[in-house]
C-alpha cells in the first residue's frame, strides 16, 4: 500500500505527528495499527487536513511514548514571536481597545 504521508511537501511544515513517527522508524500503517487508529487518520492529522481528538492525540502519544501536547503544532499565537509582538504591544491598542 501507498504510504502518501512519506511523500515529501517542502512547502509544507512537517507535522510533529510525522516526526516522532518518524524516528521511530514507524510508517504510517504502523502507528496507525499501534494506536488502533485508521492509516487515514494518520495521512489527515499528519497532512493537517483535520486535527486530531483529544481521545486520538492520547492514543498516538500513549504509541509514540510522548506526551500528547507534543502532538499538536504551536499554532501562530503560540509562538515566540507573536508573544513577543503581543507582550510588546501597548495596552488598550488593537481592535478591541475601548473607543474615546
Amino acid at each position: 500500500m501507498l504510504d502518501r504521508s512519506e511523500s515529501s511537501h517542502p512547502e509544507r511544515a512537517q507535522s510533529p505527528l510525522r516526526e516522532l513517527r518518524l524516528r521511530k522508524g514507524w510508517s504510517a500503517e504502523d502507528l496507525a495499527s499501534r494506536a488502533g487508529v485508521s492509516g487515514r487518520a494518520i495521512y489527515d492529522i499528519e497532512g493537517g487536513y483535520r486535527q486530531p481528538r483529544r481521545a486520538t492525540r492520547h492514543v498516538l502519544a500513549q504509541a509514540l511514548g510522548c506526551d500528547p501536547a507534543e502532538l499538536t503544532p504551536a499554532t501562530q499565537d503560540e509562538s515566540p514571536a507573536a508573544e513577543a509582538r503581543l507582550s510588546s504591544k501597548p495596552a488598550g491598542t488593537g481592535r478591541n481597545a475601548p473607543s474615546a
